[in-house]
């Protein structure tokens, strides 16, 4: 039986939280004293509506990648790169991470235009840098676009993935332990969105996906897995990657370690083989 088939038996009742990720807590600045050093108003045109608008980008080698978790998320030195990584444009409201801000076909645009464009009033961002409010609100803005235009899942998938992302750059900014449990509920909602859009990307579209190719989405999708407890279905695919010839050394080195990773889990929960 494949690994996507619809018809598979469950490993286990389906978990409602991921596995606790073991990190050293350090509680981060959400937006630091000179971040305005670090971005720009950038020009962009619309591929929907063809109007000019402004949004805040990052500067290039303004700073650097320190570490990355698991699931690819990088880490930067002083401002997290993620909250300037998508657009909207300010007149008819069409939304997209940064690679995917593309033009529509006619069919998409008319889905735009009578779903989000007729009543679309702005976002209502800073003219500074932007907290992670501000990025959330953006994010969930691409999201029902991506909705009202019926987007790839793959697309979707990415968004939903990024969206994870920022929930946990807030969460390591917060302090109160009643509001990172929300913030990691809200996580936990978003790993299982991404989870499930790559599991149908991957049975109905072809690669490369959003500029990926196969082996690097096997191994995110792999450790979404991990997240959500399917530790079979991670364990598959982490299998594909490592006999992989198209693989190179760096990510076979990634999926054994996160099979490690796994195995610890498993003790951890006190899962039997």
């Amino acid at each position: 039986m494949g690994l996507f088939s619809k018809n598979k038996a469950p490993e286990a009742p389906a978990p409602v939280k991921q596995v606790e990720e073991v990190k050293e807590v350090v509680i981060r600045d959400e937006i630091i004293a000179n971040e305005e050093e670090y971005i720009f108003d950038k020009t962009f045109e619309c591929p929907l509506c063809g109007k000019s608008f402004k949004m805040k980008k990052m500067r290039i080698n303004k700073d650097r990648v320190i570490s990355q978790d698991t699931d690819l998320r990088n880490i930067y030195s002083k401002v997290d790169h993620y909250k300037y990584g998508a657009l909207v444009c300010a007149r008819c409201g069409y939304a997209a991470l940064d690679d995917m801000f593309k033009p529509l076909a006619k069919s998409r645009k008319d889905m735009v235009v009578n779903g989000i464009s007729v009543s679309f009033e702005g976002l209502d961002l800073p003219n500074g840098p932007y907290s992670y409010d501000d990025a959330i609100r953006i994010h969930e803005h691409i999201n029902k676009c991506n909705d009202v235009r019926e987007a790839k899942a793959s697309e979707k998938a990415f968004s939903y993935l990024r969206m994870a992302w920022l929930l946990r750059g807030k969460n390591e900014c917060t302090e109160s332990p009643k509001a990172k449990a929300g913030l990691q509920a809200k996580e936990d909602e978003y790993i299982t969105k991404a989870q499930e859009a790559f599991v149908e990307a991957i049975g109905n579209e072809t690669f490369p996906m959003c500029g990926l190719d196969e082996q690097t989405v096997n191994y995110i999708l792999a450790d979404l897995s991990r997240k959500l407890l399917k530790f079979n279905d991670a364990f598959q695919l982490i299998s594909r990657i490592v006999v992989s010839n198209a693989a190179p050394s760096r990510l076979k080195d990634k999926a054994r370690d996160l099979r490690d990773i796994m195995e610890e889990d498993k003790k951890r929960l006190g899962i039997e083989e």
